[in-house]
Formats: structure tokens, C-alpha cells, sequence
């Protein structure tokens, strides 16, 4: 009886185990990895929930190991909390990218002794109160080598997607490089036809031209 007893905890640990959220790994070989398959996922439908109530075991167990490397909640208001488990194996200083400029607020925790630090940015925020100043979201994360953190990012948007990566700064700006490029062809064709537009308008003086400028 009792060697069942023992071998039901002994499976019952094994299993328990194996559904647990694996650490993002961090190593001085890692340049930038995307972490949507690595994080847990709870949505949070009003909005309300403090990081208090998502750290106690009520919520905590309605969080939900993400299946999208790119993961998406579709086209309604709603609040997302992401739980991030990272292992720093490495000497590097590591971002936290959330490359996704639209959303409206993007919230992460760190913790830090017995409490967690709190960065809040994202488009409803000043451009200027960014710790990072960059097109996307940036935060630092505070890890030392060897060292294994529990994060927690919450994201508020009406269009909830979430590429999330984790990187070195480098590799990040990389990453970035072709995108910042063919956003300033984009710009830069777009104010070659405005300059254009204006200065037919000036020169016809035919008043259709401010259309262009009006739509």
C-alpha cells in the first residue's frame, strides 16, 4: 500500500513538474530570442486586477502557457497580463522588446527584494518619459548572472498583439534596422508628394490640390 502511495506522489511531482513554466534561458551565446511560445497568458476582460490580486493563487492559476509565437487577442478593449520566468546564464545586459508602437499602455514588473519595481509607458505616454527612447517598448531587465526572475508585463489596447522578444541591445537595433528603413522610404515618398502637391498649389492656385492635404 504504501509503495502505491509513494509511487502516486513520486507521478503526481513528475507531472506537476513538467506543466510548469520552463525559464526563458540567457546565455553569452544568446543574441535575441522571441519568447511568445515561453510565456504564461491571462486575460484580464475589465481591466481592474492590480498585481496584488494576479499574484495570489486565484488568478495564478488561470494563467495559460501561450501557443502563438506571436500571441493575439483580436480586435476589442481589453487588459493582458504575461508571465515571464527568465534565467540569466550570462554576463550581458539584457531588453525586454515589445515591438508593437500602438498599444496604448505597457506596463512591466520586476521584483526587487520583498516588493516589484514598476515601468509604465506606451503610446498614451510622453515619448520623452521613455527609459529607452525607441519606436518600440524597451525595458532593462534587472538580472544578475545566474540569476532566475519571475516578470510580469501587462498590456492595455483595443488591439492586443504581442511580439515579445528578449535581447541585447544590439541585437535589437538589428532587428530594427530594415523596418526604420522602409519606414523612412515610406515617409520620405509621402513628403516628396505633399511638398509636390503644395507647390501646384501655389503655382495653378487651383484650390482641388488642398483635397490632398485634407484627406
Amino acid at each position: 500500500m504504501i509503495r502505491y502511495f509513494t509511487a502516486i506522489v513520486f507521478f503526481c511531482t513528475i507531472s506537476i513538474q513538467a506543466f510548469a513554466q520552463q525559464p526563458v534561458i540567457l546565455t553569452n551565446f544568446t543574441s535575441l530570442l522571441s519568447i511568445g511560445k515561453q510565456i504564461d497568458v491571462f486575460e484580464d476582460t475589465d481591466g481592474t486586477l492590480s498585481l496584488q490580486q494576479i499574484l495570489s493563487p486565484e488568478y495564478q492559476s488561470q494563467f495559460k502557457k501561450s501557443n502563438q509565437e506571436v500571441p493575439s487577442f483580436g480586435t476589442k478593449q481589453t487588459s493582458v497580463w504575461c508571465r515571464i520566468r527568465i534565467k540569466n546564464e550570462s554576463y550581458k545586459n539584457w531588453v525586454l522588446n515589445v515591438d508593437f508602437p500602438s498599444l496604448h499602455s505597457v506596463t512591466l514588473f520586476q521584483p526587487s527584494s520583498n516588493t516589484y519595481t514598476k515601468e509604465e509607458t506606451g503610446r498614451s505616454f510622453p515619448f520623452s518619459k521613455r527609459n529607452i527612447k525607441n519606436r518600440s517598448f524597451l525595458f532593462a531587465l534587472k538580472l544578475k548572472p545566474g540569476e532566475e526572475k519571475e516578470i510580469y508585463l501587462r498590456i492595455e489596447n483595443h488591439l492586443c498583439i504581442l511580439p515579445l522578444y528578449i535581447g541585447d541591445m544590439a541585437a535589437i537595433s538589428e532587428k530594427q534596422y530594415p523596418e526604420d528603413t522602409l519606414n523612412g522610404i515610406f515617409y520620405g515618398i509621402a513628403f516628396i508628394i505633399a511638398f509636390y502637391a503644395l507647390a501646384l498649389l501655389i503655382v495653378s492656385r487651383e484650390i482641388y490640390y488642398l483635397y490632398f492635404f485634407s484627406r
